[in-house]
Order: structure tokens, then C-alpha cells, then sequence
């Protein structure tokens, strides 16, 4: 049975605070916050003597570009049929042809959201 008071997986799928968020750097204290247009989404704590908190925020502050570019690489996969198809090899070149920009600006978000959450952008 269903407790009322707690949302279903599906009703609380996409309902975070949009993107994008930024890693706001350090509070002077022992924090960095993570910020979106709307306010602050989180506050990062030292932890393990600090060493990971600035790479934990920066992935933090990636997740909404991590998640729409998984998303849309599950839909490219989806759209190509990939996996047990039974295509032929003349059937399966003309399916990558045709999704060669689809796939390239999943690769190219990615690519981008990785170098956010690795502090490269």
C-alpha cells in the first residue's frame, strides 16, 4: 500500500530545480554552496579532510547537464534499435547514418557535462 504522504518514483521524477547549477566556491567557513538562478540547491561540507569537496561540488553542480545528456543518450539508443534486432549489416549503416547529428550532440553534451563535473568548463 502506497503511503500517502510520500510522492510515487514517478511523481517525483523531474521535479529538481532546473538547470543550470554552479559551484558558487567557498563560504569562507567550511562550505562551498551550489547555486541555481532560483537560490541555493545544496551546501557541500568538508569531508575527508576536504581533499574531494570541490570536485564533489563540481559534480554536483553538473547533475541537470549529466542528466539530460543520459537521457538523451537512452533516447538515441531507444530510436536506434540497437541491441538483439535481427537487422541486417546494410540495415544497421543506414540506421547510424541517419542518427550521425543525434549521436553527435549527445556525444558533444556529454562531453560538456563531464568537463563541468571534472571542473574543465
Amino acid at each position: 500500500m502506497k503511503n500517502d504522504t510520500q510522492p510515487s518514483a514517478a511523481e517525483s521524477r523531474g521535479q529538481h530545480t532546473p538547470g543550470p547549477w554552479t559551484d558558487s566556491g567557498h563560504d569562507g567557513k567550511h562550505c562551498i554552496a551550489v547555486e541555481s538562478k532560483t537560490g541555493t540547491i545544496c551546501a557541500v561540507w568538508r569531508a575527508n579532510g576536504g581533499e574531494c569537496q570541490a570536485a564533489d561540488a563540481r559534480l554536483i553542480a553538473a547533475a541537470p547537464e549529466l542528466l539530460a545528456a543520459a537521457e538523451s543518450a537512452k533516447l538515441i539508443l531507444a530510436e536506434s534499435g540497437f541491441g538483439p534486432t535481427g537487422m541486417s549489416d546494410d540495415q544497421l549503416r543506414n540506421l547510424v547514418y541517419e542518427l550521425r547529428g543525434k549521436i553527435a550532440q549527445a556525444n558533444d553534451a556529454l562531453n560538456a557535462a563531464i568537463a563541468k563535473a571534472e571542473g574543465r568548463s
